[in-house]
């Protein structure tokens, strides 16, 4: 079978990228998609585009993940309560286990920005959720770019404006990629762009 076109959402980036060496043909067509490449301190610079739910400002560690955790998926706490929000930035159980899940995402998130170190140096004391995102990411610090990542020559993304949770950051990994803007959607929503 001889595989022509990726579709996706979200971290179909970061999959294209894997596949940018061996498959240099392959037509990527990414919607909302990961900036795979992206300095990880631009990254989350970004990410919190939405407001808070009101009352979560208690500078607690379980408070300002539930935050970060509404700030970064832009749900609310009519969606979701705070505990369950909190739990579900750190991908804990009921237990407080860490969950395979959790460790799978951080093998790929780790991979997939670069500058992981300048992280645990930025001043982010004024901001909370911001430091609740960050430290749950903690462990890639140290961490650099998969060398082998490339993206294909005919890479499309459809790019919404103030994104969550994946808000556009360029990189010199998707410079050559053709970018299309759109006003208006939701994280996995939009339009996959044409492509060729």
């Amino acid at each position: 079978m001889h595989v022509e076109r990726l579709e996706g959402h979200s971290f179909a980036s970061v999959r294209a990228a894997y596949l940018g060496a061996t498959h240099p043909d392959l037509v990527v067509a990414v919607g909302t998609q990961f900036p795979v490449g992206a300095p990880a301190t631009a990254f989350f610079g970004a990410t919190p585009s939405s407001p808070a739910p009101a009352g979560l400002y208690t500078w607690t560690l379980a408070s300002d993940a539930a935050a970060a955790y509404y700030q970064m998926t832009g749900l609310t706490t009519d969606d979701m309560d705070p505990t369950v929000a909190g739990r579900a930035l750190w991908q804990t159980d009921s237990d407080g286990q860490v969950s395979l899940s959790r460790v799978g995402y951080l093998s790929e998130m780790c991979r997939s920005l670069t500058e992981w170190d300048a992280t645990s140096t930025a001043d982010t004391l004024g901001n909370p959720m911001l430091n609740a995102q960050r430290s749950v990411r903690a462990a890639c610090n140290g961490f650099e770019l998969d060398r082998q990542m490339i993206l294909p020559e005919q890479t499309c993304f459809t790019v919404l404006t103030n994104g969550i949770p994946t808000p556009w950051v360029e990189s010199e990994l998707t410079a050559g990629a053709q970018i299309d803007v759109s006003e208006a959607g939701k994280h996995g929503q939009v339009d996959i762009p044409e492509c060729g």
